[in-house]
């Protein structure tokens, strides 16, 4: 499938297919209130997660710690690894945390984000959260800063239609969020602290869900289909893995390999409709050598993988 103003020629990596993923790759998990890390190995090998957990995060844990009750600590919509090696996570029930991987200490937490759906870490410690609401007055639909802490302040907020993705690119010095048909660049003031508008730009399609990184100069976006946006030329190429698929809830490419891994709730086999339990591994962009494992015990909405340094 061609979309209008998308390239079709070129690719992110010149790899040849692999046959097994990198080895040593961890995968963080997440959808319903725990948190996984998973050895990718030795959840492939089995076809089952259970085989490979190395880390495991109940957040319902955090009730004293945050104030909030089990009930609200759920849906957990993102999990990302920081700069340190610690857990960024995102919950549609309205709240972000970051969560030691070594302590499991709460690092940071705010139950002021409306349906977060993903969040990044800014130089000097600040956190971008987008928050989605359906609706953008009054703060709800936007990108939220907040300083860290226990509970961390808000900043400001940046008004974002269906905020869904955010991602801080260090050799582009901008924030990158997603929402709905539009894909925002921001500048970010660390003195002020404050984001200002560089650009926005069309997607080539409505329904934006995760935003991920594939090296420099590229990132992913994922939702309607999955398709790669290249920064300089401001143009987008289809995913043939992809299309047609209308629940795709997080693709990460590695940008050495050009290895996927993908959560897609277009199967039906999770308990929601956002949901799965089958956590995917392609070898390249068009599929080739596709693996999978089974989540036994919860819903599965996010995958991250970790790669052996």
């Amino acid at each position: 499938m061609i979309f209008a103003a998308v390239a079709t020629a070129g690719s992110v990596v010149a790899a040849g297919p692999l046959s097994k993923p990198s080895a040593g790759t961890e995968l963080v998990m997440c959808g319903d209130h725990k948190v996984l890390i998973v050895n990718a190995d030795k959840a492939l090998a089995s076809g089952r997660h259970t085989d490979g957990v190395v880390w495991e995060y109940d957040v319902w844990n955090a009730a004293s710690a945050t104030g909030m009750t089990q009930t609200k600590l759920d849906h957990i919509s993102d999990c990302k690894i920081t700069a340190e090696g610690n857990l960024l996570l995102t919950s549609s029930y309205g709240w972000c945390m970051i969560v030691e991987r070594a302590t499991k200490k709460i690092l940071f937490y705010t139950p002021s984000t409306p349906n977060a759906h993903s969040a990044a870490v800014l130089p000097g410690g600040l956190i971008a959260v987008a928050s989605s609401t359906g609706e953008v007055s009054n703060g709800y639909s936007s990108i939220h800063l907040f300083k860290p802490g226990l509970p961390g302040a808000k900043v400001a907020s940046y008004p974002l239609d269906s905020a869904h993705g955010a991602y801080w690119d260090a050799a582009e010095e901008r924030l990158f969020t997603i929402g709905g048909r539009t894909l925002q660049a921001y500048r970010y003031d660390k003195n002020a602290p404050s984001l200002t508008l560089d650009y926005e730009v069309t997607t080539a399609l409505s329904g934006t869900h995760d935003l991920t990184p594939v090296g420099e100069g590229k990132l992913c976006i994922s939702g309607k289909e999955s398709y790669i946006y290249d920064i300089d030329q401001k143009s987008f190429r289809a995913q043939p893995l992809f299309h047609d698929h209308t629940a795709v809830k997080s693709v990460n490419i590695n940008p050495a390999t050009g290895e996927m891994w993908y959560t897609d709730a277009i199967d039906g086999d999770g308990t929601e409709t956002w949901s799965t339990r089958t956590v995917r591994w392609a070898s390249d962009r068009l599929g080739t050598a596709l693996r999978t494992f089974k989540v036994t015990d919860q819903d599965i909405y996010k995958v991250r993988p970790i790669y052996k340094k």
